[in-house]
Order: structure tokens, then sequence, then C-alpha cells
């Protein structure tokens, strides 16, 4: 039996990837169900439009800051556990923000959303994957968790807005429960589900290996760490940008509703899952930094359609919807290469280093993405810094080409798992 088949048998089973893929998505949906309604929220207990900002915000810093803890105490204890105990944090920190109204508390609001950012699934799923998939294997799965991503920015505003119509429908006004809180404590009961799901059916992958205590460390930043670090900050800035870009566009520039604007975000993220799903196939054909460089590039002419022409007609819509829908599933497709990248690009003993590394600058990225949507309100500014951005990722990647530096990287195989359900 060759060492390949070896590997295959100590994998976990094939449903615990789709596991760690919900508790990712899990998160998608936490940050974005508050969108539609938080404005309305943060003033209702004494705050202003530019707390609610921060509101949505402050999920992404309190996350990004927590990446070096996670990726520490993910060395150290089993992941069941530490995945178990970071969906208690989530009922928690929905049950104080939907309880934030009942309390009048901006403070008790703040601080739910702070408690629900401090676990970053993105680092546990991708630490999931890299501990159980190498090569090939692991960019297609990287690429696929990511579109969790996209899935959780459709669902998480369309569950807002379908749990509006409910509270109205059914004169749902109380304190406790109304169109503002019912989005929490729906996510607060499902991330309870998810919790007792975890532990019945997950199965810990093999650790990542230890370092000889003989073998010299082998340096942790390079070129290839510094370039997918970059891809991924390009990636975050487009799309958190976008979110609240064409928030202001939908509001302010065609005159739309709150609602009307989240539902056309919301249906965009919807339209584009079954392609984003596609993206793992692009992982069979294309190394890593190819496929980067291509996504990045096509990227770029589709950025001009958002210049708004004709702002407002039907043919402006059109126009700003097909370049709005191709920008975001190109980057959406990108997403999970730098964070396969990344892994292969150190010491396999780094690796939960990398990935910390990778989530903390998509945390804080998405946080700068989100402030730059807004601030940039004219279409032409807002273009030309996301055309910036993409430039200057391809130089980069380029220049690692020219480099030759993309080459073959250490190769992590596990060893051992843990297949007892107790935890």
């Amino acid at each position: 039996m060759d060492n390949a088949e070896l590997v295959q048998q100590r994998r976990p089973p094939a449903w615990c990837f789709w596991l760690s893929y919900a508790c990712f998505l899990n998160q998608g949906i936490c940050y974005t169900i508050v969108i539609p309604t938080i404005g309305a929220y943060t003033e209702s207990v004494g705050g202003t439009a530019a707390i609610s900002g921060l509101m949505v915000g402050v999920f992404c810093i309190s996350g990004g800051l927590a990446n070096i803890p996670t990726a520490w105490i993910l060395l150290r204890v089993r992941m069941k556990t530490f995945i178990v105990f970071a969906l208690v944090l989530y009922v928690i920190g929905n049950a104080l923000v939907a309880l934030a109204g009942w309390a009048n508390s901006l403070g008790m609001l703040l601080a739910g959303r702070v408690v629900i950012g401090l676990v970053s699934m993105n680092q546990v799923s991708g630490s999931y994957i890299a501990r159980c998939f190498e090569g090939s294997d692991r960019s297609e799965r990287m690429v696929l968790n990511a579109s969790a991503s996209g899935v959780g920015c459709a669902i998480g505003p369309a569950l807002s807005m379908l749990g509006s119509v409910l509270c109205a429908s059914l004169q749902m006004t109380g304190e406790l429960f109304n169109q503002n809180t019912v989005g929490c404590w729906l996510m607060a009961v499902v991330s309870g589900l998810l919790a007792v799901v975890i532990m019945l059916f997950f199965t810990e992958p093999p650790p990542f290996p230890k370092k000889e205590p003989k073998e010299k460390s082998a340096p942790f930043f390079n070129v290839r760490v510094f370039v997918s670090l970059a891809a991924i900050t390009r990636v975050a800035i487009v799309l958190s940008s976008w979110e609240t870009h064409v928030e202001v566009v939908a509001e302010r520039k065609w005159g739309w509703s709150d609602g009307a604007g989240a539902a056309y975000l919301s249906l965009i993220y919807a339209a584009l899952i079954p392609a984003t799903m596609y993206g793992k196939n692009i992982a069979k054909k294309m190394s890593d930094a190819k496929a980067m460089k291509v996504l990045s590039l096509a990227c770029l002419p589709f950025l001009l359609l958002l210049l708004n022409f004709w702002s407002g007609s039907a043919l402006g819509v059109v126009l700003y919807t097909t370049g709005s829908a191709v920008m975001v599933l190109l980057s959406q497709l990108e997403r999970g290469f730098p964070q396969s990248a990344i892994t292969k690009a150190v010491a396999p003993e780094s690796q939960q280093a990398a990935l910390s590394a990778f989530a903390f600058v998509w945390s804080f990225a998405r946080a700068i993405g989100s402030s730059l949507g807004t601030l940039l309100y004219e279409d032409i500014s807002y273009v030309a810094v996301m055309l910036g951005v993409g430039i200057l990722e391809i130089c980069l990647l380029a220049f690692v080409d020219r480099q030759g530096t993309d080459n073959a990287t250490p190769v992590c195989e596990p060893t051992k798992v843990h297949n007892e359900r107790s935890w």
C-alpha cells in the first residue's frame, strides 16, 4: 500500500469537510444578517448612522485581533473542542445583540457584535483543509470553502428581510421579538444546533507535523507569502467595498429604498452561488499563482461598468449589475487560491501561523474596504482605487513569476487522526 493510500485512509469522513464549511457559512450569515436592519436598530438604542456602520465593521476588527490567539489555541486543543466553544460564543453574541433593544443598551449591542466576531472560522476551516488535503486537492477545497462567504452574503440579508416580513404579518413588535432582533435569535438557535451536530459527528483532522528538535527552522516570511497576503487584501477590499458602495448607489443615486438595496446585493450573491462552486474545477487546471493572476486580470475591465453610466435608467442598472456580478464572481473565485498558496509557501510546521496571518489580513482588509465603499462616494474615484489595487496585485504576481519562485513547496502529509467521537 503506497503512502497516498495511507493518507486517504487517515483522512476524516467526507461529511466533516461540509461540517467545517457549515461553520464558516454560519459565520458569514451572522455577519450579514444584521445589515438591512442595523441602522434602525442602532438608532433605536441611542446610536447614530456612523455608529451603525461600526456595528457591522467591528465584527471584522474583533475577528482580526483574535486571529493570533486563535492560531495558538488551535495548536494546543482539539479542533472539535475549539469549534464547539466558538459556536457557543455565537449563541451568546447573537443573544446579546437581540437583547440590546430590550435593555435599551448601545453598549450591549456593540458587545454582542464583538463577541460574534471573536472567532475566525475563516482560519478554522482553512486549518481543517490544510491538515487533510495536499496539492491540487487542497486548492480545490480551499476554493470551494471560500464560496461560503458569498453564500453567507446571499442568505444573511435574505433571512433578515424574510424575518421583517414575518414580523410585520404577525405583528411582532415587542421589545424582545421584532424585525430588528428576529434574525439574531434565529442565528443563536442555529449556532446552538450546529454545536450539537459538531459534538456528535465531527472527526478530528490529522495534526500539522511538528519540527524535529535538531531540524533548522525555515524562514516564515518570503516573497510568496507576501504576494498571497497582497492578493487576499485586494480580494477583500474589492468585495467589502462593493457591498457598501452598492448600497450608496442604489439608495442615493438610483433612489431605491434600504430594503431594495439590500435585496439587490443579496440577489447578486445568490445568483452567483452555482458559479462560485465551479471554482474548484479551476484548481484542477491552474496553479494557485496562475489562477490568481488570470482571475484578477479578468476582473479589471468589468470594474469600468461600475462607473454607473446612465445612472438610474434601466440600461444603466443592467450595465452596473453586469459589471458587479462578473467582478464579484471573479473575486469570489480567486478568494480560495491565496489561502491555499500561503499554506504551501511555508514549512509544514508553520502552516497554522500562515493561516492566522491570512485571516488577520482578510479581516482588516474587509474592514478597510467597507469604509472605502462609503467614503468613495463618486463612482470614478471608487473605480480608480479598485483598478489601482488590482493592477498592483497583478504586478506583484508577475514579479514572482519572473523571479521563478513558484516552485514545488513543502508537503505536509497527515500522520494521525483521532477517530473517536468524544471531545
